[in-house]
């Protein structure tokens, strides 16, 4: 481990990192320059007969959902992810340690979380919760008024209602259920 870090470019390809008791030692930049004269430390591994060094570059900043905008969040089992705008996302599902520098990256307050009970089930036209309004995984079709929607989205519409009408501050990603959301903060959909 590299602490005391000095680095020098040499050209567009190479750079030089001084490792102490061993000297300068050359490297390939793989990164953005500036990535790198941000580094406050490096490691130094020999790996399949070769050296590698990796810098140590402090966190991104917190993201700001500056738009005023609102997304409601379902997680799912076919979809991840699912939005309120209609948006399906694949994505795997999240560790342990993922789970716990996930809310971490949002600004404070900008997740929200809300009750998912029943939100697959309950009409987002006009509230109308029954079993038989969702007849399969996918498909949402209201008995009462005929609503119908992508089962998924209707959930994350029910799941952002549901938080609006906790708390009327811009700018905020709701998730339905008991685990972070793994997209939250901006949207392109403007609060209602």
């Amino acid at each position: 481990m590299i602490r005391d870090l000095t680095v020098k470019r040499l050209n567009r390809k190479w750079g030089v990192v001084t490792v102490p008791k061993v000297g300068q030692v050359r490297f390939r930049i793989s990164r953005l320059w500036a990535e790198i004269e941000a580094a406050t430390s490096a490691r130094v591994t020999h790996r399949n007969g070769r050296w590698h060094i990796a810098f140590t570059t402090p966190p991104a900043e917190k993201v700001t959902a500056a738009t005023g905008a609102v997304v409601g969040i379902d997680r799912g089992v076919k979809n991840t992810l699912a939005t309120s705008e209609g948006n399906m996302i694949q994505a795997p599902s999240l560790t342990e340690g993922e789970l716990s520098r996930l809310e971490q990256k949002m600004p404070d307050g900008t997740v929200l979380r809300a009750d998912p009970k029943n939100t697959s089930r309950t009409c987002a036209a006009c509230g109308h919760c029954a079993p038989g309004n969702r007849e399969s995984q996918a498909v949402f079709e209201c008995i009462a008024c005929g609503h119908a929607a992508h089962a998924d989205t209707n959930a994350a519409v029910n799941i952002l209602d549901r938080a609006l009408s906790t708390t009327t501050a811009p700018g905020h990603g709701v998730s339905g259920r008991a685990s972070p959301a793994v997209l939250a903060g901006s949207a392109n959909q403007p609060a209602a």
